[in-house]
């Protein structure tokens, strides 16, 4: 057996008195044979059991406590005897809302503050080992200042429909009165006749109305929902663009190691978008100009919602979306009422 770090530093000692050598090395090792069997012991005991494990026996399901938004979720895990200590259920396809268990727990709770098809997963050392579905739709088009860690959620007298969508003028000047850079975002979330994410093309027109001050980036993007993930197209000014991230469902770049100069403009402007997905590769259009072409590996899943968020303000002109073969859809021009 190769000495433990301890043994070694024994046997440079020993040498010193060859006497004192001939009683000491085999302590040595009988010692060193007693600490590769504890050590083996802890390392065995320590591993989780869900190499071999039948996840069809493993419960994890979840029920909402009301309608509307916020919504508290509860999730039941019964993981069947699994023993770790690095348990935790996924909120949705986002890796950082996370709940952490401890062992033996079976109950957790989670707060959803916006709309969305969430694909929850109890993952144990790193690994799924369920998953569902959980849907929280808006049911029409709504409208949240993002404090954190809760939503300011506006009501429908200032969520305005006129030819386009956008806040009222008391929220625009709230927003100003902030010292901290908030953002202003835009929800509907909801089934768009089981549409997959592998085809299908979206065209809108959106602006940021209002980047002073702390939103002088004036960061305006375009999230597309699907119920296994998501695509977050981002649009900020030149001197940001290190700030954003491109999210293709399983395809990410970010900003910081990436070159994402083809998504800085000027915000201000109406930006004209096209976002056409042909078998997992996304093209994005920028005001007739192809912007970037790239394909993602994963299924996203079902398209089942949007949202618009500004740094700042915005508003959305119009959207439409469409399936493979170019039949439209869903056409919203913001007319009527929210």
């Amino acid at each position: 057996a190769t000495p433990l770090p301890e043994q070694s530093q024994a046997l440079s000692i020993a040498p010193i008195a060859v006497g004192i050598k001939k009683r000491i090395f085999p302590a040595a090792i009988l010692a060193s044979s007693v600490l590769i069997v504890v050590f083996g012991f802890i390392v065995l005991s320590g591993k989780s059991s869900t190499a071999n494990i039948d996840t069809s026996s493993i419960l994890f399901k979840s029920r909402s406590l009301s309608e509307g938004l916020p919504n508290t979720v509860v999730f039941n895990v019964d993981l069947k005897g699994i023993k770790s200590k690095n348990i935790k259920i996924q909120q949705s396809w986002d890796s950082t809302k996370t709940i952490l268990l401890q062992p033996g727990q079976t109950e957790a709770t989670g707060v959803y503050y916006n709309p969305g098809y969430f694909r929850a997963k109890i993952i144990v050392d790193g690994k799924i080992l369920k998953e569902h579905d959980l849907f929280i739709p808006s049911g029409k088009w709504m409208a949240t200042i993002d404090h954190e860690p809760v939503p300011t959620y506006l009501n429908s007298s200032e969520l305005i429909f006129d030819g386009s969508m956008h806040v009222s003028p008391k929220i625009i000047n709230d927003l100003k009165a902030e010292k901290e850079p908030l953002t202003l975002t835009y929800h509907l979330v909801r089934p768009f006749n089981n549409l997959s994410s592998d085809n299908f093309s979206v065209e809108t027109r959106f602006q940021n109305t209002w980047g002073e001050g702390p939103a002088i980036c004036k960061t305006a993007k375009l999230f597309i929902l699907c119920t296994k993930g998501a695509f977050i197209i981002p649009f900020t000014i030149p001197g940001c663009v290190g700030e954003v991230n491109l999210k293709l469902n399983d395809n990410i770049l970010p900003g910081r190691s990436n070159d994402l100069s083809a998504f800085s403009t000027n915000p201000s402007v109406p930006m004209n978008v096209n976002i056409e997905v042909r078998n997992r590769e996304v093209s994005i259009i920028l005001n007739g100009k192809l912007i970037s072409k790239q394909a993602y590996a994963e299924d996203a899943g079902n398209v089942v919602g949007f949202r618009y968020s500004f740094l700042g303000a915005g508003k959305v002109a119009y959207l439409k979306l469409s399936d493979k073969s170019g039949t439209l859809v869903f056409d919203e021009k913001f007319t009527g009422k929210p």
